[in-house]
């Protein structure tokens, strides 16, 4: 078997479960498989009837950060499918505009990821996938491999970002300018000196018939002068050098041109100059910062920094956009806000008349650094910890997976949401899923059904509007203490008039969001196994319930999927009810060994659903009641001396691995997420243990993929070994 170390794909879901539904965010559960395993899975395998259980892979930004589109920079709230995204292609590390495949929207609460130095600045989900480099060897930083990495796996890390490209843009060699055909890179010249520092004005002649326009440049370097002088007259123009450090053209075809570039504070750059080639845009931000630039007077700087400052909102997003495709960065910052001192000049007292940015322009070091926050650097450059957020989030999937975003004005390439499950959607897979769990059981059903989104609505409005009715119900003492009594008075109201729906899915469609909005008004913050309670003010169960049953009917009139024959089943996975060789690839990710904490942490939920907790005999690696040595004769040689509870663990993989085996066709791929165990003694080799139990029932070990790795510790966080996270690929040969 070929061991392969690739830590990328972070922490990896815990039950065996199915939760394929794209509709993911209904209802939050861990992350399992990027969409590319199973496509990739698909066409080595060519997946049918599968059985196929997986995890949601997604990940968003915060309400803060914008993305880039061939439109200019807009916030996540206002893209449309209709957008053209910028994307990198990760394998040239090309620009390339893409449509989103599907927007993603919904209400976050929990940790996220913020990561902030002089470079870069972003706040997202823990699974967020971000577009990194992992620093592997004293190599230089060039020969690192960008990959996409959850955010959870790379905190505390030495990582480098990337923020700059390449662009195939437009050579041209000419410019339209009405009749008149100037060399391109002439005007581009010409262009960035004016749109720095020039104006375009129209005079009423002194006899009151008619008007002269006039297009001035000012700069107070004499040779910039001379230049823009030589460079206007190679254009046709007749230009004035005068008093006042200015040169003047008397033109009203220039004038018509440049006054559609705005005033000072409305300039901007027009589309057809953006997509050029990225030497010409190099040459039009050469011309523009030698009418507005400003590089540092450091001696013996190899890389001087240059910036400029600008009036123009939009203007500012131009010009990170060109520095981008012409193979730089820009960051941008607020200089001085409306009203206050601008101190850009010594001793002299200006005060803004509008908000002023000043934007930093990168060359050379676009691929900067964050350290580990172990490292001492972390003081004076970099930020790295995680926040509590409750608010909305974003994201979009675009086919490249990589986009370009900012956040306070630092822009960065960055991973996208993408799920296993959308990619099983869009394949039109049949698909079996099995579980235990009555709660994971129920939120699948719910989210892989079908349904008439008109009724949907019309039932959520008049469940929202009903008028408040007490009940009286029994309440578990864990649920009284995570909710305030308003709340619960809301649940028994808002659960009382839903069960009075006579449509089943529109019934339980409306239960899962009842479940999701009240944990979104509640005290719990879930911690491992345990639920903790934080009291803390919550908003309205009704308002939040309206918004949650509304979003997920959008969800639904958003997504397409192939048709495909979707069964959900409450069965054991040592006990599966299908035939033998019935099914061609398995892709799944059991219960790690002691990771049984998904038992627990849906309790609440179960109480709202009115479900029952799972039983324990059907649970891997728990059992109720004493056990021999003759219990584990069939796993002795994989066991040997290993603890008790790791020899319950493989017994009831080996029986699981058995099933998968009986059910599975020669030929069949199987792909498992699992992890090593850790006891205060040491690690527990899970995953060797599985690949050698599943070569005994007819697998081939193909590879075995460490995605991450953790130390083991003991009670006094003394570290004991290493446990590590794999990807485990087999394939049945009898």
């Amino acid at each position: 078997m070929k061991v392969v170390e690739k830590l990328y794909l972070g922490r990896i879901a815990t039950p065996l479960s199915d939760r394929r539904r794209p509709v993911y965010n209904w209802f939050s559960m861990k992350e399992a498989f990027s969409r590319d395993l199973v496509f990739l899975l698909a066409e080595t395998w060519g997946l049918g009837e599968g059985d196929v259980a997986l995890d949601p892979f997604c990940g968003c930004y915060d309400s803060e950060t914008e993305v880039l589109t061939k439109k200019g920079w807009k916030r996540f709230d206002t893209v449309t499918v209709g957008d053209e995204i910028a994307t990198l292609n990760p394998a040239t590390f090309e620009l390339e505009y893409q449509r989103p495949r599907r927007l993603y929207h919904y209400i976050y609460r929990g940790k996220m990821y913020k990561v902030k130095s002089k470079q870069v600045d972003l706040l997202v989900t823990p699974n967020h996938r971000m577009f990194v480099a992992q620093r592997k060897s004293l190599k230089p930083k060039s020969e690192w491999i960008f990959d996409l990495i959850p955010a959870e796996s790379i905190f505390g890390k030495h990582v480098i970002y990337k923020k700059n490209c390449k662009w195939r843009g437009v050579e041209k060699a000419t410019f339209e300018l009405g009749n008149r055909k100037p060399p391109m890179d002439d005007w581009l010249f010409f262009f960035g000196l004016w749109l720095a520092g020039g104006s375009v004005t129209k005079y009423r002649r002194k006899n009151g018939k008619g008007y002269f326009y006039v297009v001035q440049i000012r700069n107070y370097n004499d040779e910039i002068l001379s230049k823009a002088v030589e460079v206007a007259q190679r254009l046709g123009f007749n230009p004035h050098l005068t008093q006042g450090s200015k040169v003047k053209i008397y033109d009203k075809e220039l004038y018509e041109y440049l006054s559609k570039s705005g005033k000072s504070r409305e300039k901007f750059i027009p589309d057809d100059i953006k997509s050029l080639s990225p030497r010409q845009l190099e040459l039009f931000l050469n011309a523009y910062l030698l009418g507005d630039g400003r590089r540092s007077t450091v001696r013996k700087q190899r890389n001087p920094t240059i910036r400029c400052w600008t009036a123009s909102e939009k203007l500012k997003d131009d010009l990170q956009e060109i520095a981008l495709k012409a193979g730089w960065s820009a960051n941008f910052a607020l200089s001085a806000k409306a009203g206050e001192k601008d101190d850009r000049i010594p001793r002299r007292q200006i005060f803004a008349g509008r908000n002023t940015w000043m934007l930093t322009f990168i060359q050379k070091h676009d691929t900067p650094r964050v350290y580990g926050r172990r490292s001492v650097r972390e003081r004076s450059e970099n930020v790295e910890n995680w926040v509590d957020y409750n608010g909305d989030v974003w994201c979009l999937e675009v086919p490249n997976h990589v986009i370009y975003v900012r956040r306070n004005g630092k822009p960065v390439w960055c991973g996208n949401s993408g799920t296993a499950p959308l990619a099983c959607r869009e394949l039109g897979l049949p698909c079996v899923g099995f579980d235990v769990h009555p709660v994971l059981l129920f939120a699948s059903r719910v989210k892989l059904g079908d349904y008439d989104v008109g009724k949907l609505r019309s039932a959520v409005h008049g469940i929202v509007k009903s008028k408040f009715e007490r009940m009286k119900v029994e309440v578990p003492a864990l649920v009284s203490r995570v909710f305030p009594k308003p709340v619960l008075e809301d649940i028994a109201h808002f659960r009382g008039r839903i069960m009075e729906v006579d449509d089943e899915k529109t019934r339980e469609f409306m239960l899962l969001g009842l479940a999701v909005a009240a944990m979104r008004c509640s005290w719990a913050r879930r911690d491992g196994a345990a639920i903790k309670v934080v009291k803390r003010a919550v908003p309205p169960l009704r308002k939040v319930l309206e918004e949650q049953l509304l979003r997920m009917c959008r969800d639904l009139e958003q997504f397409r999927a192939k048709p495909s024959n979707i069964t959900i089943e409450h069965c054991d996975a040592r006990k599966m009810n299908l035939a033998d060789e019935s099914v061609d690839a398995v892709i799944t990710s059991p219960p790690y060994f002691r990771k049984q904490e998904y038992i627990h942490v849906y309790r609440v939920e179960g109480w709202i659903l009115g479900l029952e907790k799972p039983r324990a005999d059907e649970l891997i690696g728990v059992r109720e009641g004493s056990a021999t040595e003759e219990d584990f004769s069939d796993v002795t040689e994989f066991v040997g001396e290993k603890p008790f509870e790791a020899k319950l663990y493989f017994k009831d993989m080996f029986a699981a691995l058995r099933e998968i085996s009986r059910v599975c066709k020669k030929g069949a791929g199987i792909c498992m997420v699992t992890s090593d165990g850790c006891l205060p003694s040491g690690p527990i080799e899970v995953c060797e243990t599985l690949s050698s139990m599943a070569e005994k029932v007819g697998f081939r070990a193909k590879q075995l993929v460490v995605v991450n790795k953790r130390y083991c510790t003991t009670p006094a966080r003394r570290r004991v070994g290493i446990s590590r996270e794999a990807l485990l690929m087999w394939e049945k040969t009898v």
